[in-house]
């Protein structure tokens, strides 16, 4: 359930924070900003296992519609960080 609540629910408005880092940007991004505010330089790389495969499962026109207005103070907020 979690994974499905709003971030602007969770994390408040994006104004709230200094740095926002991508998913994708993460090893090349937070590690180091990590490394530099810790001054830990054996802080490892993050790996995630991402699972790309396409299921059979394909929204109607009307759960498009439902998700989008469910997530739509999301994509004001955070939109440019999702790719």
């Amino acid at each position: 359930y979690t994974h499905s609540i709003p971030l602007v629910e969770v994390l408040g408005p994006a104004s709230n924070y200094t740095k926002i880092i991508k998913l994708e940007n993460v090893s090349t991004e937070f590690v180091p900003l990590v490394k530099q505010i810790s001054g830990n330089k054996d802080v490892p790389d993050l790996k995630f296992n991402v699972n790309r495969e396409v299921k059979d499962i394909l929204p109607t026109n009307e759960n498009i519609k439902k998700i989008k207005e469910y997530y739509k103070d999301d994509y004001k907020e955070y939109g440019e960080y999702f790719t």
